[in-house]
């Protein structure tokens, strides 16, 4: 570095270093200083993630065929829930429902359409004091969605997507 260049450099910076570093007044003798003290920071309350499985893999313990009448078969084959078309409805439901929670939690599903042409999926979950259900290929076989959403059902908000499934 040439030792103008570096000159003018200091003498650059030393002109605006006094005008940064003005003390200041001392207080007057009679004059307490002022003490402020802030409150200690508020640290937010973190729980872990509790994972509860609602499926054991194996039987349906903790499931009951729900009677819609003209239901299909409900089986547990190979690690999966099957549940077999009926003439209307099949389905099975949690019977220990005061175990879940009803905000603030996510649910997982593995859904596979094997046959069928209409509501191949529709998984009702509990909402703060009442429920909404979570529907996969619904009205003709093409809507996803969630119904009960400001007593609209899921073809009918803004929730509402269509899609096409292959079985």
């Amino acid at each position: 570095m040439n030792n103008v260049f570096f000159l003018f450099l200091v003498g650059t910076l030393l002109s605006f270093f006094p005008a940064g570093c003005a003390s200041k007044a001392k207080p007057r003798e009679t004059e307490s200083p002022k003490v402020v003290i802030a409150p200690p920071p508020v640290s937010p309350v973190i729980t872990e993630p509790s994972e509860k499985t609602l499926f054991n893999g194996k039987d349906l313990s903790g499931w009951k065929k729900t009677d819609f009448g003209g239901h299909g078969e409900i089986s547990v084959q190979d690690g999966e829930i099957r549940i077999e078309m009926g003439a209307e409805l099949t389905g099975i439901n949690w019977t220990n429902a005061e175990v879940l929670p009803k905000i603030n939690y996510e649910i997982e599903l593995d859904a596979m359409k094997r046959q069928g042409s209409d509501f191949f999926c529709g998984l009702t979950i509990p909402f703060s004091n009442s429920f909404c259900s979570f529907i996969v290929g619904g009205w003709g076989g093409g809507v996803v969605g969630i119904s009960s959403v400001n007593g609209a059902d899921a073809s009918e908000n803004d929730t509402s997507r269509n899609l096409f499934f292959e079985p």
